[in-house]
């Protein structure tokens, strides 16, 4: 009965995680091999080293099918780690599998079985699903915990007897108490799921009343507090891997040209780009794709470009994060798009896709966007709370009352912010200013996050005539002692400020009070490692994905070959042979056996007696034993001659071998006359002294057994070899 009840409960977790996943290999494949266990009783007694062992082996398994396949489509686009959720499903199906064919002494599952099941169960849920698929899942989970109820009762050890003794009573009450449970888990869960926006915007609103509903990161708007978000949440978490020659500084991801007062909206017009041949002065990227022509750069400008190629992570897809003014870009992608402020996105190409970047080392000094009137006008628009509140403008007027060019003008509001303000993670926009936070920031002078003192620079900025742009994207300041890549987390996600200078072109205004610029932070050399180990080998399953297994043994070998590649090659032999000592001991110490010298002189002087008893015509079976051997060779020394010719008639008597096969018996064939051996052939011997010989042999073999096997000493080897030799001389002569 427990049996079947944990069939079920697979059969039923199969059914669910197909559903959802839309993949039905792996659970169909567990369903059949688990059935088969169960119809045909295949159950073996298993130390628990040995469990443990399998259940790792069958985790490799599923991490090679992690590292070769692609991801499932439907687990794609909440998180990063979001693909492994069906890989932690299909491995604890293949668990639950596994506990079918261990035999244990009371001859039952483990009493956690159904606790396996809700963990498939849940990892198989992460995943966007409509109204029709999440009801289906409850009544799945609620079917699946009336069985886990049942089998929990069947699994359950009695010791001391119930004093239930109605036959109804008690089962009526677990059903009763079974369908209260499944009712309220059902309007539960679908009550929550009908109110989770409103849950979410409750939450948002206690917790930061100042945020709008947007998702934190990167995306079309950036209301206030969206990338202190994301430096929050994830924090430790890698965005972007940058190789370049040169230290990185600022990766630019998003650019906003209007403020409505809470958030910045892009109101820029953008182009497509199409692929087209890399000149012959570029250096092509690692990892191959077509490249795009970004920007048009003055001939001059083309001898100073310097490359970076960029590994995103999952989160990043498609979007081109880059130092400024961006020439080139080479990336696996067919239509990739590029704004008035040299923005790139694209639509194509897959999550954690590398690409490279060809970037000019020093600003232009023109920008063929600002002769646009319209692009300029958006560009010097202050926010309406400028003239909501004409304290700010007054602030402007102040500040810039003794500048003369935009130069002087930005480094007044730089110092202007370094001077007054502080720095903090923490802002709480009061009541009142909640419509006009840069108002409050500007006329207050709390302590705010890089958003704020972004915001504040660019309304300033623009009070004075200075054409800027909002940026958020990444500081890259950290490195990466074991890769020597620069590495940007999320807790680097930053907010900005670019202005134009007509002597500098376009310059990044950094008016964030100290402490609020990311800077290389402490990573210990374990973390590090670890990182680095991790991002190798998600750019082994990239490379993979790409292009075959040919391209993924070519990227092994690319790694293998430098000096870290090495090392740790040599690691993984050190930590192997450490693993493996004692077999390795133990299979030396069976080799050294087996060459032992007193061993090899016993074989050595067997096979010389060997080859001179078969000059007598008696070959010892492989199956016989050195005693049988003996006791034949004694018993044909007895043979009395029947045929005067020792040819056609011959008599024989069966040797005591009682290791001979059964149905044939150890014959040798006696002469009535005397006949001397045929070197040319296997006839035995059959003159006078024939007799004598053959005992003479037999109590030889006899004794070397009783050395051989028994004790023995260098003398007695010595002798027995002498012995052998004699011997071995006179069958010569026969």
């Amino acid at each position: 009965m427990q049996q079947s009840l944990a069939l079920a409960m697979l059969i039923l977790e199969a059914a669910v995680i197909t559903y959802l996943s839309e993949s039905w290999v792996v659970p169909l494949l567990c369903v059949i091999v688990a059935f088969a266990g169960v119809i045909a009783d295949l159950q073996f007694r298993m130390e628990r080293q040995r469990i443990y062992d399998i259940m790792a082996l069958i985790a490799v398994g599923f991490l090679i099918k992690h590292l070769l396949t692609p991801d499932n489509s439907r687990y794609e686009g909440l998180f990063s780690s979001q693909p492994l959720a069906l890989i932690v499903a299909e491995y604890t199906l293949a668990m639950q599998v596994f506990q079918f064919y261990v035999q244990r002494r009371d001859g039952r599952l483990p009493f956690m079985f159904p606790g396996t099941g809700v963990v498939a169960l849940t990892c198989a849920a992460i995943v966007d699903v409509n109204q029709t698929q999440r009801d289906i899942y409850l009544l799945g989970c609620i079917v699946f915990a009336c069985l886990a109820v049942c089998y929990c009762s069947c699994s359950r050890r009695m010791v001391i007897a119930s004093r239930w003794r109605l036959g109804l009573g008690r089962p009526s009450v677990q059903v009763i108490a079974l369908l209260a449970i499944a009712g309220l888990g059902w309007l539960s869960a679908t009550s929550l799921y009908r109110f989770e926006r409103d849950l979410d915007e409750l939450v948002q609103r206690w917790l930061m009343p100042h945020l709008t509903t947007e998702r934190p990161g990167l995306a079309e708007r950036s209301p206030l507090g969206s990338v202190n978000l994301q430096k929050q949440e994830g924090a430790m978490e890698i965005a972007l891997r940058v190789r370049a020659s040169a230290r990185p500084d600022y990766f630019r991801a998003r650019a906003y040209d209007v403020f409505d007062g809470t958030q910045w909206l892009p109101m820029t017009r953008g182009r497509a780009l199409v692929g087209r041949p890399l000149p012959d002065e570029l250096q092509a990227a690692r990892h191959g794709g077509n490249a795009f022509r970004v920007r048009e750069a003055p001939p001059e400008y083309n001898s100073s470009l310097t490359q970076y190629e960029v590994w995103p992570s999952s989160s990043l897809t498609g979007t081109f994060a880059s130092p400024s003014h961006p020439v080139w870009l080479q990336t696996h992608a067919d239509l990739v798009t590029v704004d008035s402020h040299s923005i790139i996105r694209s639509d194509d190409g897959f999550a954690g896709a590398p690409y490279t970047v060809d970037v000019l080392s020093k600003p232009p000094l023109a920008d063929s966007w600002l002769d646009d009137d319209d692009f300029r006008r958006t560009l010097l628009t202050a926010p309406n709370q400028a003239d909501e509140h004409p304290e700010i403008r007054q602030l402007a007027n102040r500040l810039f009352a003794n500048c003369e060019t935009n130069h002087e003008k930005i480094d007044a509001t730089v110092e202007y912010f370094l001077s007054n303000y502080s720095y903090s993670l923490q802002v709480d926009v009061p009541g009142k200013w909640h419509v006009a936070p840069i108002a409050w920031f500007l006329l207050e002078q709390p302590d705010a996050h890089c958003e704020f003192f972004a915001s504040g620079a660019a309304v300033l900025l623009r009070l004075g005539g200075v054409p800027c742009r909002y940026m958020t994207g990444f500081v890259v300041h950290e490195q990466n002692q074991f890769s020597h890549e620069w590495i940007a987390r999320n807790r680097d996600a930053h907010a900005w400020v670019e202005a134009w200078d007509p002597d500098r072109g376009w310059v990044t205004v950094e008016a964030t009070a100290g402490g609020g610029v990311p800077e290389d932070p402490a990573v210990s050399a374990s973390t590090q490692f670890r990182e680095f180990l991790a991002t190798r080998f998600q750019q082994l399953r990239i490379e993979w994905q790409r292009k075959g297994l040919r391209g993924l043994i070519l990227a092994v070998l690319r790694r293998l070959l430098t000096p870290a590649g090495l090392s740790l090659l040599g690691v993984l032999t050190l930590i192997a042979l450490f693993v493996s000592r004692r077999r390795l001991a133990n299979l030396f110490r069976w080799k050294r056996k087996s060459i032992d010298e007193r061993t090899r002189a016993f074989h050595a002087v067997l096979q010389n007696m060997d080859r001179a008893a078969r000059r007598l015509g008696f070959e010892r079976a492989p199956h016989q034993t050195i005693d049988a051997f003996a006791a034949s060779l004694t018993e044909n020394a007895t043979c009395s001659a029947v045929s005067p010719t020792g040819g056609a008639g011959v008599e024989c008597s069966e040797s005591p071998d009682t290791d001979a096969p059964t149905g044939g018996s150890s014959l040798v064939p006696r002469s009535s006359t005397p006949a001397t051996l045929d070197r040319g052939t296997k006839e035995p011997v059959a003159d006078s002294t024939r007799d004598s010989l053959l005992a003479e042999v037999a109590d030889w073999y006899r004794q070397y057994a009783r050395l051989r096997y028994g004790r023995s000493s260098d003398e007695s080897l010595k002798e027995l070899a002498t012995l052998a030799d004699r011997l071995v001389t006179e069958l010569r002569r026969r």
